[in-house]
Parts: structure tokens; C-alpha cells; sequence
């Protein structure tokens, strides 16, 4: 049977490797220790984050499908917040969301833990790149790991830079990885010893510095405690990425003052959590990048509109293209 490696367990690699299933042998290799890629979850102490992805959408009939059964588990559900657009020196108004918008429950990581489940995991991989042997065969060896043997197909859900690393410099979509760019961001997470006095659970915000604010008790499933995940924008996360943590929080958190009412509660946890590859724009048309000669493929959001449905569609169309290669 053939064999794929794919790199990456987020949901691209993740949808890859459910697509595939019933036509290769998979494994499915991730430098992280756990799933999930930017669907991301993380417990400090009594406090739960979702300080990667928010929330998606649904708007295709195929990914609509694919969430069904999940739905059905429980697994996603549609999160309703108050949400408003908050600017200093304005009055906040509400924002209206016009289609569902759903969140991973207990936490973002639990739909990809769920996609996992029966597949060959190999995490905290850090590979090198695919060395193809006389048959046409390609040798994927992590640094430091047993040899996984030999694969037929190599498929990369990495970021745009990481992939172009990652893969042969043979590959037709070299050239096209190089030309495309992640925007960053800068989480902030914050554990407040009491709820603070807001009349919203989500927030836009409109300042030089931040971007986004959730309250994650707001979300389907999750604890009651007063947890809040900020973001910070992307023009002001690419000066910042390499400050040290300190500097961050107190810019971010002087952001925040700007924008709200009431003061911020004392705070049981402060956190910083960086993003370099964070937000992808969206290419004028949807990239396909496969080279069937060399059985090697690219793809992950950044192939499509830069959302988790996104990265969902562009692992669906590799998929048929690579089954259409078997």
C-alpha cells in the first residue's frame, strides 16, 4: 500500500490524514508535543486559554459535513457572545454576527484530538528534510528518532516559510512558498482573581497595539473561571515579537486600559504566548501546490483564506488531487 507522511498536525495535516485514511498507510508527524497547530488550548493553574484560533465558521456545504458528527458529540458547539468594537475615546458598540460562528469544546484543541484519534502520531518531531533514495522513495528522519521507513508521498501543512525549509529544493512550489507571507501575533493571557465589571464577552478593538479580547468563561463548556485571552494586532506584534515578556504585557495590558471603562482586576496569572506565523492573506485564487513527479505537495489555511474552514478546503483539495495520483 502506499505510504504518505504528512507534516503537520493541525487540522490541515489533520483533515489530510482522515481524507487519505482509506487509501494510504499514514503517519502523521508534528514538532509540537500535542495537536492542534493554532486551534490552541492551555490550562495555568485553575485558568483555561484558548489563546490561538478564536472561533470558525461554516460556510461550505463539505466542511458543514465534515463538523456533523462532532456537533452531534458535542464536540463543537456554536458560541453566541456579546461582542463589541471597543476604540479609545469612543463609546463601544455592539458588532452583529451574522452566521454561526463555533468553538472546540472543553477547548480549541479538542476537535483536532478528536480528528486524531486511530492515527499514527509522531509529536515532538523536529524533521529534517526528505531525503529521496534511488527508487523515488523519500527517507523522512525527525533529528533525533527512530527511522519511520521509507514513504511514497510527502505532504507539508507547515507555514509558507517552514515548508519551503522543510521541503526539497527540487519542488516545482518552491517559488511560490517563498512569495508568500504569515502575519504575527502576540497573545497575552491573564487569570483575574475576581470577573471584571465588562458588559461584553468578546471584543474588536481599534488601537495601535490590540486587536482582539475574549472571556473565556463566555464559551461553550468552559470553566467558571475569569480567564482572558488578549491579541494583540499584527503590524504591532512584528516590532515586538523579540521583546522580553514583561515589556509586552505592560504595553498590552496599558492598550487595554485605554480602551475600557473599568479598571482590570488583580491578576493570579500573566502569560505570554507568541504567534510568528499567526495570520495568512488570502491568495487571489486557491493554491494547489503538488509536484506528481516528485510526490511531493504543500498545502495548509494560508492555501486558501487563512481561517480553519480554510485550512479544512485546501487539505480537501489536495487530498483529490494526491487520490487521483494513487
Amino acid at each position: 500500500m502506499t505510504r504518505i507522511a504528512i507534516i503537520g498536525a493541525g487540522i490541515a495535516g489533520l483533515a489530510l490524514a482522515r481524507l487519505l485514511q482509506p487509501h494510504a498507510e499514514l503517519v502523521v508527524f508534528d514538532k509540537s508535543r500535542g495537536v492542534g497547530g493554532r486551534m490552541a488550548s492551555r490550562r495555568i493553574g485553575a485558568f483555561g486559554f484558548d489563546h490561538g484560533a478564536q472561533y470558525f465558521t461554516a460556510r461550505s456545504s463539505s466542511f458543514r459535513r465534515f463538523l456533523q458528527s462532532y456537533r452531534e458529540r458535542g464536540l463543537v458547539q456554536e458560541w453566541q457572545p456579546r461582542v463589541l468594537t471597543l476604540e479609545a475615546g469612543e463609546k463601544p458598540y455592539t458588532r452583529a454576527w451574522f452566521e454561526p460562528h463555533y468553538v472546540a469544546v472543553p477547548g480549541m484543541t479538542a476537535l483536532c484530538k478528536a480528528m486524531a484519534e486511530g492515527l499514527d502520531l509522531q509529536l515532538g518531531m523536529e524533521l529534517g528534510v526528505p531525503q529521496r533514495q534511488t527508487d523515488g522513495r523519500w527517507r523522512v528522519l525527525p533529528a533525533t528518532a527512530e527511522d519511520s521507513g521509507l514513504f511514497d508521498w510527502v505532504l507539508c501543512t507547515a507555514p509558507p516559510a517552514q515548508a519551503q525549509a522543510l521541503l526539497p529544493a527540487g519542488f516545482c512550489g518552491q517559488a511560490q512558498l517563498a512569495a508568500l507571507t504569515m502575519k504575527p501575533c502576540i497573545a497575552l493571557l491573564l487569570g483575574l482573581q475576581h470577573p471584571p465589571s465588562w458588559c461584553f464577552d468578546a471584543a474588536r478593538i481599534k488601537h495601535p497595539v490590540l486587536d482582539w479580547l475574549s472571556c473565556e468563561a463566555s464559551r461553550p463548556g468552559r470553566n467558571s473561571s475569569f480567564a482572558v485571552t488578549l491579541h494583540s494586532n499584527a503590524a504591532w506584534a512584528a516590532g515586538h515579537l523579540d521583546d522580553a515578556d514583561e515589556i509586552i504585557a505592560a504595553c498590552m495590558l496599558e492598550a487595554l486600559d485605554a480602551v475600557t471603562a473599568h479598571p482590570l482586576p488583580p491578576l493570579a496569572v500573566q502569560q505570554v504566548k507568541r504567534w510568528r506565523y499567526a495570520q495568512a492573506d488570502a491568495p487571489e485564487q486557491p493554491l494547489l501546490l503538488l509536484d506528481a513527479e516528485l510526490k511531493l505537495a504543500a498545502c495548509g489555511d494560508w492555501a486558501r483564506d487563512g481561517r480553519i474552514e480554510g485550512a479544512f478546503l485546501a487539505a480537501q483539495d489536495l487530498a483529490r488531487a494526491v487520490q487521483a495520483c494513487l
